[in-house]
């Protein structure tokens, strides 16, 4: 039982606490809350700026159809998704999805998320530049639409589906079922 630490006291050992003023120390450190807080600002304008260049590749590839008002609407809704779901996604796999399907999910939309990100921009880049583009990025210019509304009806539902108190709440417990076949 002693091994197991089954008996030990509430408060942590004092290898514990030390090895956590440790950590205290490095994390009230100027240089460490600097380079943290420049590491936010880097991340957050890159995800800004990639989830504008989203938007509006996205949604200016159909101007011609939808009109220039049309478009605008279009990019800002693709725009403020991508962003909103990332930085949520972000946060959540750092904070508060637990479950191993949550976080599954979680991260594949994560990484999906990336990729289109860097997709999106490539194709802004190019378009800077002024250099034509290869025939895939072509194509994915032209349906990339439909993966981000794919990506929010089928991604967001998953990942609150397999939230653990979601399906506490819905009164099914997973274990009779597991012990009864």
């Amino acid at each position: 039982m002693v091994r197991l630490n089954i008996d030990r006291p509430d408060s942590p050992s004092r290898t514990r606490s030390r090895i956590e003023s440790v950590y205290d120390w490095i994390a009230g450190n100027d240089d460490y809350q600097r380079n943290d807080h420049n590491l936010r600002q880097i991340q957050f304008c890159v995800i800004t700026v990639s989830a504008v260049a989203t938007g509006f590749v996205n949604a200016f590839a159909h101007r011609e159809r939808l009109g220039w008002v049309g478009a605008t609407l279009l990019a800002a809704l693709i725009m403020g998704f991508v962003e909103k779901f990332y930085f949520t996604l972000r946060h959540g796999l750092v904070t508060i999805y637990k479950s191993r399907k949550q976080r599954f999910a979680a991260k594949l939309c994560y990484r999906v998320i990336q990729a289109t990100m860097i997709l999106n921009a490539t194709i802004l880049c190019a378009w800077v530049a002024g250099i034509e583009l290869p025939e895939f990025l072509q194509f994915w210019n032209r349906w990339s639409i439909a993966v981000h509304f794919a990506l929010a009806l089928v991604g967001v539902s998953a990942v609150r589906d397999y939230d653990a108190v979601v399906i506490s709440r819905s009164g099914c417990d997973f274990t009779e079922v597991a012990a009864t076949e």
